[in-house]
């Protein structure tokens, strides 16, 4: 008899399903719609936009998107990205395809990814600058789908799209989260006049060789990989502190004056946990 039981909740709309998981945080709205029925999946099946690689054409879309967070949605971008004449005459090879996904607490998710079927191309290093612009009252005004995201997660960034993600995150201008991961190729980060920011996490970046952050109310940070040099400036609010350094310095040579520089910006956390390697004899 329980066979024959109705599905009620998946015989409501579209509409009032979208609006039920949106209750729920992101990663589990996520988690949820790909585990249950077909009805369910599609409401967080990415949308697919084909774009030609021009920044302002790259902001226009990503903003049409970040427009509302009523709901969580995916969108699948695809698009061309060359920064050289070099890499624009090969278009076969710099095919880039973008997953962003949007959480109703004001979060957005970018993964790039190589279109599929395209060989993958060696990584070469490159340099990731994230800073806050000075702009004037009326650019936020017309930026304000950006202005108002308070959470941003890069998952792969590229030497390709590293510009672009440079140009976006000058909008941010009232971020409070941000997470790197898997940034392959990535060796050097500079996060600076980033006012707002209270969370910083960089996870699984073999690559890396330097890191700056000045972020005068940092709150939270986390980093998980090889030992790099790492400068921590204007951060007296920091309050935890993790470093997991299990990998060891990876192909970096060991500096111990800038392990102590490290370690003296850190004096003052009320939290701190490093494991691994730094502990070791």
């Amino acid at each position: 008899m329980e066979n024959n039981k109705l599905d009620l909740i998946s015989d409501l709309s579209f509409e009032i399903l979208t609006h039920i998981i949106s209750f729920l945080p992101l990663k589990e709205a996520v988690r949820s719609t790909s585990s249950l029925s077909t009805l369910w999946r599609q409401l967080l099946a990415p949308q697919t936009v084909h774009l030609e690689f021009e920044t302002s054409n790259f902001q226009q879309v990503l903003g049409k998107f970040l427009s509302s967070y009523i709901s969580p949605e995916r969108w699948k971008l695809s698009f061309l990205a060359g920064e050289t004449e070099e890499d624009c005459s090969a278009k076969e090879d710099v095919g880039v395809v973008v997953m962003a996904t949007k959480g109703v607490e004001k979060e957005l998710h970018l993964h790039f990814l190589e279109k599929s079927g395209k060989k993958k191309t060696t990584s070469h290093g490159f340099v990731l600058k994230l800073q806050q612009s000075v702009v004037s009252l009326e650019s936020v005004q017309s930026r304000s789908s950006f202005s108002s995201l308070k959470t941003l997660h890069l998952r792969s960034v590229n030497r390709q799209v590293v510009s672009l993600v440079s140009d976006l995150f000058a909008c941010f201008r009232r971020l409070e989260n941000l997470k790197l991961e898997k940034c392959e190729g990535l060796e050097d980060l500079n996060v600076e006049g980033c006012d707002s920011l209270q969370s910083l996490e960089i996870l699984d970046c073999e690559d890396f060789v330097s890191i700056t952050v000045c972020a005068p109310n940092l709150e939270s940070f986390s980093y998980r990989g090889a030992l790099p040099r790492m400068r921590l400036e204007s951060t007296s609010d920091l309050v935890d502190a993790d470093l997991d350094l299990r990998i060891g310095v990876g192909g970096n040579e060991f500096d111990c004056e800038d392990v102590l520089c490290l370690l003296a910006s850190l004096k003052e956390v009320q939290i701190l946990t490093i494991s691994g390697w730094l502990l070791e004899s």
